[in-house]
């Protein structure tokens, strides 16, 4: 855990500042074309790894025959899809009336095979729990990826080209480097026992991914059936803006290790139900805080990090923030079923997710609202989260009383810091201080905000939960880490 949220953190603070950067270089339009370029790649990515990476983590033995037939198919699969898109550009482009995305569409195809070339390295490096390794691979190939080739490109002139470079560069570079730690045989294995050894749970899980895909970015492509290149691309903004810290970083930092983790606990239904209890408890007391914190400071989060000409994007940024802290929450149900191989009903629920939604976004798309796509969104993933509940519950046999020592305390936890976070903005107004100012101060409010949640929660077990996990890392052993545990725990 240690390792894969330092990943995080400093993936998210670069891609913060990258973001920053490029929003001040570049036009909405470029990032209006790079939102459908992106809702299309990352579509296709869900079969060209054909969860290969979770199949290799979630059985118990594999043999290097599996490795190699795992990688064949995903390099097969990754060429195949980029000739597909490469054809049938044109005709996307023309669904959402930009006929100026073909060329971008076509050159993203290459990501398909790009990334193809490091799933398998990736699965065997996280089986092993290597995320020290992983991160130093990916810190590196993000840095290089973006902060050097992308601004520079930006910088020259580049336009929309620096946003496509930049992706493609930091996919290779990730997958060589990957590679290059977890070396294995590349030769070409094309054996059907083999392929239904890996894919028969590989492609439930990719059936999974592809339904929670569609649903996630649903909205996007009802966004940019609906609205000029412009606005999708404020809109966008919007987004990324709080999903880098949220859903991007903090969620995958710990679907990484909750995986593997839970793999090797799945018959065990008592640890099990234990150990989800805890972490929907400490995930849903971070993120729903941070989310409190987001919504209350919108204006001045999208004024500083995208600048002047984004101020429409600040009007989505409360929704999209609880909307992913709530999908957070619910994530670590769909990583219970992956890992206990459970997943048939998990797709039921994601079809008639993705029909409802859908079916939202139609009527709201009559009432000529933006707003009201993220609106839907956030009580979409609401409805969903108490679905899941009901889901999970025969399977961990958590009682009433159960569910409520988990949710209260994060519940409790976003109201307060919310509440300081707002009080710090009322006087930052009033006192007319500039917005980077204003921000920093909020943060700093929002972090008071957190830590008297935790401190005065009348949920006492919540401080426990939080000494325990700080002490298993070495977090206590530090002068300063016991003396930070004493002010914000107490004496848990």
């Amino acid at each position: 855990m240690r390792w894969s949220y330092t990943d995080a953190a400093v993936t998210g603070v670069m891609q913060l500042l990258y973001v920053s950067i490029m929003s001040r270089l570049l036009t909405p339009a470029a990032f209006g074309i790079m939102a459908i370029a992106f809702l299309i790649v990352n579509f296709g990515q869900q079969f060209s790894q054909m969860g290969v990476a979770q199949a290799l983590i979630q059985r118990p033995e594999i043999s290097a025959d599996d490795v190699r037939a795992g990688f064949t198919a995903s390099v097969a699969l990754g060429v195949i899809l980029f000739a597909v898109l490469w054809l049938i550009s044109p005709q996307i482009a023309a669904f959402f009336t930009m006929p100026e995305s073909v060329p971008v569409l076509r050159v993203m195809g290459a990501q398909f095979i790009f990334s193809s070339l490091g799933v398998t390295s990736q699965g065997l490096l996280r089986r092993d729990l290597r995320f020290k390794t992983l991160a130093v691979t990916q810190l590196s190939s993000y840095f290089v990826g973006y902060m050097v080739i992308g601004l520079a490109l930006a910088y020259a002139g580049a336009g929309v080209w620096s946003l496509v470079i930049g992706v493609l560069a930091v996919n290779l570079l990730s997958s060589l480097s990957q590679y290059a730690v977890a070396r294995h045989d590349v030769r070409p294995l094309f054996s059907f026992r083999r392929f239904d050894h890996l894919y028969g749970y590989g492609a439930r899980v990719s059936g999974v991914n592809v339904m929670q895909f569609l649903t996630k970015q649903l909205d996007t492509f009802a966004v940019g059936r609906y609205a000029s290149t412009a606005l999708l691309g404020q809109y966008n903004r919007a987004f990324t803006v709080v999903s880098t810290p949220m859903s991007r970083h903090l969620m995958i930092a710990l679907s990484r290790v909750l995986l593997p983790a839970y793999s090797k606990i799945q018959h065990d239904s008592d640890r099990l139900g234990r150990a989800y209890a805890s972490v929907l408890t400490l995930g849903g007391t971070v993120m729903l805080s941070i989310a409190a914190g987001m919504a209350v400071a919108a204006q001045e989060i999208v004024s500083v990090i995208l600048g002047d000409q984004w101020n429409r994007a600040a009007d989505f940024v409360p929704f999209f923030a609880f909307a992913l802290a709530i999908r957070t929450m619910s994530n670590f149900a769909e990583i219970l079923a992956q890992a206990r191989d459970d997943l048939r009903r998990l797709l039921v629920i994601q079809v008639i997710y993705l029909l409802a939604l859908w079916g939202a976004y139609v009527a709201v798309e009559r009432l000529h609202n933006i707003v009201l796509f993220a609106v839907v969104l956030m009580m979409g993933e609401l409805v969903k989260q108490v679905v899941y509940v009901a889901v999970v519950q025969p399977i961990l046999g958590l009682r009433v009383v159960d569910w409520i020592r988990a949710y209260a305390p994060a519940i409790v936890c976003a109201l307060i810091t919310g509440t300081v976070v707002l009080g710090a903005r009322v006087v930052c107004v009033r006192l007319d201080v500039i917005a980077v100012v204003t921000l920093f101060i909020e943060v700093l409010a929002g972090a008071v905000g957190l830590a008297v949640g935790i401190r005065a929660n009348p949920y006492r077990h919540l401080r426990s939960e939080f000494g325990e996990r700080f002490q298993a890392a070495g977090a206590l052993e530090t002068q300063v880490g016991a003396t930070a545990a004493r002010l914000v725990l107490g004496r848990w």
